[in-house]
């Protein structure tokens, strides 16, 4: 399977070029990305894929970068443009368009002691943990829509709103009763987004003495009536992307944790961007695969 996703990263990223921002730079930034893919595919720091004797014979070809090379591209604008257009040429090949839509949020803890003072502390899995969150906005089959990283302690209704003013989704966007606000009820609807959320408070509760956004108020209704279950059906949908998630954590070189050389939030932000590229990969390949055998 490594080999086949190292392929197909290696295909997109010539297929968009492996031009030189510089005269001086001895290696093109698609060189450098291929680099690091080879080094995330494996599980490994960038500095293992930088030594040929990790490269079996007929992969490449060619000299390779250093580490400090490494570490000094990585930074550059133009590497961080590069793999948004391969992120967006992998999974553009996959159908986006969807009546429904999942946020939420996946903790990726780092140990306590760590000296990463960009992670934060925060609530992850009903405990308290350090590191960061990856927030994404998904299709029930699975296609990310938009994503952040943020540390922990970040307000997930606020990364929520981030995304939906970058996606500007229409239709049913589903989230657990930490989405339940006004404001990104409101947020939701200038999209033409219904948001569907639980009351945090539970059913049984009033509603407060703040502003109630209309749009929270109809989805009270849909979740709440005693007429259709069709909110109460059309929420249980949320569960895809626990599925999802479950799936990135426990597919072997996919999201499963954060190594101990991926601090900072660049390089946290570098790596679950590989990984998502190489999720989206390797549920092609498995899906190509069963066309084949059916």
């Amino acid at each position: 399977m490594e080999r086949e996703l190292f392929s197909a990263v290696k295909e997109a990223i010539r297929s968009l070029g492996r031009r030189r921002q510089d005269a001086r730079q001895r290696h093109t930034d698609g060189t450098i990305l291929e680099v690091y893919f080879w080094s995330v595919i494996h599980d490994r720091p960038v500095v293992w894929a930088t030594d040929p004797a990790n490269w079996p014979r007929g992969v490449r070809r060619g000299a390779l970068p250093s580490q400090s090379c490494m570490s000094r591209r990585l930074r550059r604008p133009a590497l961080r443009r590069l793999i948004e257009r391969i992120e967006a040429r992998v999974v553009g090949l996959e159908p986006r368009a969807s009546i429904a839509y999942v946020v939420d949020a996946k903790p990726l803890p780092i140990g306590p002691h760590s000296h990463d003072r960009q992670s934060g502390f925060g609530r992850a899995a009903s405990v308290r943990a350090r590191g960061y969150k990856l927030h994404l906005l998904m299709t029930l089959g699975g296609a990310v829509i938009a994503w952040r990283v943020s540390p922990m302690n970040t307000d997930e209704r606020e990364m929520a709103r981030r995304l939906l003013i970058q996606a500007r989704v229409s239709g049913y966007v589903l989230g657990d009763a930490n989405f339940d606000s006004s404001p990104l009820f409101d947020e939701a609807a200038a999209s033409g987004a219904q948001l569907v959320a639980p009351r945090r408070m539970g059913p049984n509760r009033g509603l407060g003495h703040h502003r109630q956004s209309p749009w929270r108020l109809r989805c009270r209704d849909l979740l709440e009536n005693t007429v259709s279950a069709f909110g109460r059906d059309l929420f249980e949908q949320r569960r895809a992307i626990e599925r999802i998630f479950g799936w990135l954590s426990s597919t072997s070189g996919l999201l499963t944790h954060l190594p101990a050389w991926v601090r900072t939030h660049h390089r946290v932000r570098w790596w679950v961007h590989a990984k998502l590229v190489l999720a989206a990969i390797r549920a092609q390949i498995v899906a190509r695969n069963r066309r084949r055998v059916a």
